[in-house]
């Protein structure tokens, strides 16, 4: 049976403490909510390039709606809210074939970009069943991460055949009709067991490339679904400097500040930017948000957001460290603000991929799957910043801002932090990686900012 109907795979420590804390059903139910997108996408309208009406209007087009989105908040008019559908039954026998005959499976941020309206691109392609050519309809579904691992259990470019009767995945247990990949070696590519990827079919698409052609390119779009389980808008690329879409509390957040045009605001932990170019557009491009964050990537995201929104003016991102922000330090536990800064922190120096700004990477290709973040952003890599001291600009507009910071008391009008969290509630996300003594590390971080 080829379903989805996953729930939140977690690490042991971390799903004994949940379901201790929520009572068994609960964190059950919650697991599975965790795996299906939001129906209600909140889309920011740039009010200094288009009107709020107007956007909505082109909106409509762009995406053939029925209906144009509407603003439901009146304290928020430049908030729209693009309504999603689902769940929907694929009859995949008919689509497709039985199971494994036509069938693509990919890696899990590809599975959640497609659950939020992505299409399929070559990197997060995984296995493909034998033969299949450009025009083949295919079933999509996909692989998580082996418990402890970040490896799927598939080798990417491998075949995918209908399993033998009575074959096991790689969890030990019988494997469905046509669920998984072959058990013995019968080729140099095939995989020594079955993966389960039982509830984690997410529909059918068809393929813009052949099987050979999708396994030697290294970019470019291999898939386009056409029979979703949810029919979530796509707002990838369309309508670049207007719109972007951004959480409600993330909107909400930088609009209970409140910023005043001519007001100097601080943003601490500003990357990806989409609420430090919100407080730009609040004053009207007229004040200053001094953007913070701890790598150069982030900079760079943030400056590249200001600059297609139109503020780079107004926004200025510097990279910092913002437990370093105020000077002197005297005040702070020095020994993990510098332990940190110095890039050997509370998680060995990297926010995992749980923090919500490496969440939102990117709406390009380099993201496995198109997956929707601050859409109208420039791709970048989730590298750590190499070299240049920390408190020092990344070069972007003709403004010199690098002696700014540490700051002294009382430099700023206002202040928001939103500091990085577990990213728990993302939605969708079909697995959590990490462990119990990682997220409390987060608490003692946050104390410090």
């Amino acid at each position: 049976m080829r379903t989805y109907n996953p729930s939140t795979q977690w690490q042991p420590d971390v799903h004994a403490y949940l379901q201790h804390s929520l009572g068994r059903e609960s964190f059950m139910r919650t697991s599975k909510a965790l795996c299906l997108p939001p129906k209600k996408l909140a889309v920011r309208v740039n009010t200094m390039r288009i009107k709020p009406d107007e956007a909505s209007h082109k909106l409509q087009r762009e995406l053939k709606l029925q209906h144009a989105p509407t603003a439901p908040y009146s304290s928020l008019p430049y908030l729209l809210i693009l309504p999603g559908q689902g769940p929907f039954d694929v009859d995949y026998a008919n689509l497709c074939g039985p199971p494994g005959a036509r069938e693509v499976v990919v890696n899990r941020a590809a599975g959640e970009a497609i659950l939020k309206g992505a299409d399929v691109y070559v990197p997060g392609v995984l296995a493909a069943s034998a033969n299949l050519a450009a025009g083949d309809l295919c079933a999509v579904s996909c692989a998580l991460e082996l418990p402890g691992s970040n490896w799927t259990g598939i080798n990417r470019g491998q075949v995918l055949r209908p399993p033998s009767p009575g074959a096991k995945n790689v969890s030990g247990s019988e494997a469905p009709d046509g669920e998984g990949l072959p058990r013995k070696r019968s080729k140099k590519n095939a995989m020594p067991a079955t993966v389960d990827r039982r509830n984690l079919h997410l529909g059918a698409g068809r393929l813009q490339m052949g099987r050979k052609e999708m396994f030697r390119a290294q970019q470019g779009l291999a898939l386009k679904m056409e029979h979703r389980i949810y029919d979530i808008p796509a707002c990838n690329g369309i309508m670049r400097g207007e719109i972007m879409m951004q959480a409600l509390p993330s909107v909400v957040a930088a609009a209970a500040l409140d910023p005043q045009p001519g007001m100097r605001v601080l943003d601490m932990c500003a990357a990806p930017g989409g609420k430090a170019t919100l407080l730009a557009q609040l004053m009207g491009g007229q004040g200053t948000v001094i953007a913070l964050d701890r790598t150069q990537p982030k900079i760079e995201r943030i400056q590249s957001l200001a600059a297609d929104l139109g503020l780079s003016d107004c926004v200025r991102a510097i990279r910092m460290d913002a437990t370093m922000a105020a000077g002197p330090l005297g005040h702070l536990s020095s020994s993990l603000s510098l332990k940190y800064s110095q890039g050997d922190g509370f998680l060995g120096g990297k926010l995992q991929e749980g923090d919500p700004s490496s969440r939102q990477d990117s709406a390009c290709e380099a993201g496995n799957a198109g997956s929707q973040g601050d859409f109208g952003t420039s791709c970048s890599t989730r590298e750590e910043a190499k070299g240049g001291p920390i408190g020092t600009e990344v070069a972007h507009t003709s403004h010199d801002h690098s002696n700014e910071g540490p700051f002294e008391a009382e430099s700023f009008d206002a202040v928001l932090l939103d500091p990085p969290c577990s990213a728990l509630g993302i939605r969708p996300r079909l697995t959590h990686s990490w462990s119990l003594q990682q997220m409390l590390s987060l608490g003692r971080y946050q104390r410090q900012l």
